[in-house]
C-alpha cells in the first residue's frame, strides 16, 4: 500500500531530450528562456512536492450529509395562490392609477386624522350640552 503524501508522477513532465552545446548555441533567446522557465517550473514543482511530503497530513472534518426524511419535511412543492375576482380587479385598477399617476393616499386602519377626530370632539360637546338642556326643559 502506498502512502498518500508519496511523490507521485509531476504534472509537470520535462523532455528526457538532453540538450548539446551545439543546439544550446543555435537556439534563438527566447527558445534558451522558454527552455530555462520550464526547468525552473519543474524545479519548482518537484521541491514543493518532497517538502509537501514531510508535512503532517491536515485532518479534515467530515459533515453528515443531510438524511431523505429532513429533505422530504423540508422541501414540500409550494402552492400556488389563487386570487379572487375582486382581488385581480383591484390589482388592475391599482396598476392603471399607478401608470396614470393617479394613485390615491389611503388612511391607515385605527387611523384617525386630526380634523376628523376634531370635528367628532365637537359634536361630542354639542350632543352633550342639548341633553344637559333637554334635561332642564330647555328647548334648543
Amino acid at each position: 500500500m502506498r502512502h498518500k503524501r508519496q511523490l507521485v508522477t509531476p504534472a509537470i513532465t520535462l523532455t528526457p531530450h538532453i540538450h548539446t552545446k551545439q543546439q544550446l548555441n543555435n537556439m534563438t533567446k527566447k527558445g534558451l528562456i522558454r527552455l530555462v522557465v520550464k526547468l525552473e517550473k519543474f524545479i519548482i514543482y518537484h521541491a514543493y512536492q518532497m517538502y509537501k511530503s514531510k508535512l503532517p497530513q491536515l485532518r479534515t472534518i467530515k459533515r453528515k450529509a443531510l438524511t431523505a426524511k429532513y429533505l422530504a419535511a423540508y422541501s414540500k412543492p409550494k402552492t400556488k395562490r389563487k386570487f379572487s375576482r375582486k382581488q385581480l380587479a383591484a390589482q388592475r385598477l391599482f396598476a392603471k392609477r399607478a401608470r396614470a399617476g393617479t394613485l390615491r393616499k389611503r388612511n391607515q386602519k385605527g387611523f384617525i386624522s386630526k380634523k376628523k377626530a376634531k370635528s367628532d370632539y365637537e359634536e361630542m360637546l354639542i350632543s352633550s350640552r342639548r341633553r344637559k338642556m333637554a334635561g332642564a326643559g330647555i328647548r334648543v
